[in-house]
């Protein structure tokens, strides 16, 4: 989904996120793409994995034309941004990190795009492990997309996690009006609105 050989990935459609320790070794990635679709993303991801797939002579064939009925991926269109290639070194062993790396993301992401919504892919392990929640997107649901056929490292079955531009805003305006969390993710990097705009212009 973020194979620069195949896709557009202008300063303007997409960036990448790195997350650096005290020796400025990277230890984490992850990227951001924005597209902005006239359709349900129930009607565009699909055909737009089959295509990006395709491009790369790589086969996938969906089991299912659609997700289940009901999916929220059927009422989500205009202003979209993928999250994916999330990775974290190994020595990173704090849960609270990858959850704090990830909402700096979507904070970032909300500051350069206004979006609607965020959407990501992620497999069973990792969904019933609880990290969606933890990285801030609190929809999530089984058998969003389904393969017959899929490509190495693609689960046959995908879990869909969304955050809509509610959430991500509760994510700036609780610490900021409440002050009840001083170990959130605002307070532990020292961030303003403010500062996340001046670090979005070094994108």
């Amino acid at each position: 989904m973020h194979d620069y050989r195949v896709c557009d990935f202008s300063k303007e459609r997409a960036f990448w996120m790195a997350l650096k320790n005290c020796d400025n070794k990277v230890v984490g990635l992850q990227a951001y793409r924005f597209d902005n679709i006239d359709v349900s993303l129930a009607e565009w991801c699909g055909n737009y994995m089959i295509g990006v797939y395709m491009r790369r002579d790589e086969l996938m064939v969906p089991s299912h034309i659609k997700p289940p009925a009901g999916s929220i991926s059927e009422r989500l269109r205009g202003k979209l941004v993928y999250h994916g290639e999330v990775w974290m070194d190994k020595s990173i062993k704090s849960k609270d990190a990858v959850a704090d790396f990830s909402v700096m993301g979507a904070l970032l992401a909300m500051l350069k795009w206004d979006f609607d919504a965020m959407w990501a892919l992620t497999s069973q392990s990792i969904a019933s492990r609880g990290y969606p929640g933890r990285m801030g997107y609190p929809f999530i649901e089984r058998g969003f997309l389904r393969w017959l056929w899929h490509s190495d490292g693609v689960e046959p079955v995908e879990y869909l996690t969304v955050a809509e531009r509610l959430h991500i805003e509760q994510f700036v305006d609780e610490p900021v009006t409440n002050q009840a969390n001083p170990n959130g993710v605002l307070a532990k990097l020292g961030a303003s609105s403010n500062h996340l705009e001046a670090d979005l212009s070094k994108l």
